[in-house]
C-alpha cells in the first residue's frame, strides 16, 4: 500500500450542500466520558460559528456528476474544502503505465493549492492522482488531454 502521488494540473479563480454522513475528519472524544464524539449538527440550520468550531468535517456522498459541484461552491464561499473522485485511468502499455484503482482519480482542492487541505488560495487546484511512484509522465499526459500542463510539484495524495 501507500500514498497516491498528486500533481496539480489546473487552477481557477473564483447553505447548500449534498445529503449525506457528515464526520469529523479525525477522530474526536468527548471529554467528559472519553467515548468517541459523533458528529451531530445539522449543517442545513446550523450557524457559521458553530460549524467552523467543528471543522474540519468529511462528507462522504455518491452523486450523479454535475448535481453536487455548483451548490457545493456556493455554499463553500471563500473557505477551503475538497472533492475527490477515485478511479483507474486507462492502461497506457505503449508507456508501460498502468492504471490502478487503489491510488487513480481526480482531486480539487477548492480555494487552496495542496492536495492535502492546507492555507486558504484565491484559486481553486485540480489534481491527477497517479501511482504511488509519481508518474509524472502519465500526470503530464493527462494534463495535455485537457490542454494543460503539470503545474508544480509531486505532492502526497489520498
Amino acid at each position: 500500500m501507500g500514498n497516491s502521488v498528486a500533481y496539480p494540473v489546473l487552477r481557477t479563480t473564483a447553505a447548500v450542500l449534498p445529503e449525506g454522513p457528515f464526520d469529523y475528519l479525525e477522530s474526536r472524544r468527548d471529554p467528559a466520558t472519553g467515548d468517541f464524539a459523533d458528529f451531530d449538527l445539522d449543517v442545513s440550520t446550523a450557524g457559521d460559528a458553530a460549524l467552523e468550531a467543528e471543522l474540519p468535517l468529511s462528507l462522504m456522498a455518491e452523486a450523479p456528476l454535475g448535481t453536487v459541484e455548483e451548490r457545493f461552491m456556493r455554499a463553500l464561499g471563500r473557505g477551503v474544502a475538497g472533492i475527490d473522485w477515485g478511479g483507474r485511468w486507462p492502461d497506457e502499455p505503449e508507456f508501460d503505465s498502468y492504471g490502478m484503482a487503489t491510488y487513480d482519480g481526480v482531486g480539487i482542492a477548492f480555494n487552496g493549492d495542496t492536495a492535502a487541505w492546507g492555507e486558504r488560495a484565491d484559486h481553486h487546484t485540480v489534481f491527477v492522482h497517479v501511482d504511488k511512484y509519481g508518474d509524472l509522465s502519465r500526470a503530464e499526459r493527462l494534463a495535455a488531454s485537457i490542454g494543460s500542463t503539470v503545474l508544480g510539484a509531486a505532492q502526497r495524495g489520498w
